[in-house]
């Protein structure tokens, strides 16, 4: 019987899950998973302080939905208030595919952010696609615990099993549409990176 190796957790294995090597309690972490973000472009409410002046709540949200894509001050509380869209890049695939690997040796799943591979810090936007998750910080005085954890989701795009938008609108951090061109994780390391080579690479 042909055997292979399992391409997320490299263990022998004769199952294979579509086109790759997957064992069978692998394929199971993968079942069932969709993509996880169902936004309409256009429909959004933009949160808005409620200090709004002499305007009235509906003008003010209105004045700063019309202008969000080029950016305006917020005519309540005079920051900006602007849509950002935000491409998945190949430093994001690269974190990402690092953090599945380092999950595996971990007992409870969490990795620290300093364990993975990464060159910017805008990794952290994976959790933004659903790809990933934070623990929440057991120090008062630091927001983010650095320690990081993959989604069925973002198991299943490193495996070749999942497309995700391309880009996604945040505003105020927050996911208020997506780009309907969707990618691979492979479309997304590009030349830069080989995803064979970057999968091969457990534990170096």
């Amino acid at each position: 019987m042909t055997r292979g190796i399992c391409k997320l957790c490299g263990n022998p294995t004769d199952n294979i899950l579509g086109s790759v090597w997957c064992c069978p309690s692998c394929t199971g972490a993968l079942a069932g998973v969709d993509d996880g973000i169902d936004f309409v472009e256009g429909t959004f409410e933009l949160p808005i302080p409620v200090d709004y002046g002499d305007r009235t709540l509906h003008e003010a949200r209105a004045q700063v939905e019309q202008a969000a894509w080029d950016g305006i001050e917020c005519p309540c509380c005079g920051q900006l208030a602007k849509i950002y869209k935000r491409k998945f890049n190949s430093n994001m695939a690269v974190f990402l595919i690092s953090l599945v690997q380092m999950t595996l040796t971990e007992p409870n799943g969490w990795v620290h952010h300093s364990q993975c591979k990464y060159r910017g810090r805008d990794y952290s936007y994976i959790e933004a696609w659903g790809l990933a998750g934070t623990r929440p910080s057991r120090d008062s005085e630091k927001r983010m615990s650095g320690y990081w954890k993959p989604t069925p989701m973002g198991l299943a795009f490193t495996m070749e099993q999942l497309l995700i938008p391309s880009h996604i609108h945040l505003y105020n951090n927050i996911v208020v549409g997506v780009e309907q061109t969707k990618v691979t994780i492979r479309d997304a390391l590009g030349d830069k990176f080989n995803y064979d080579e970057l999968m091969g690479a457990r534990g170096e």
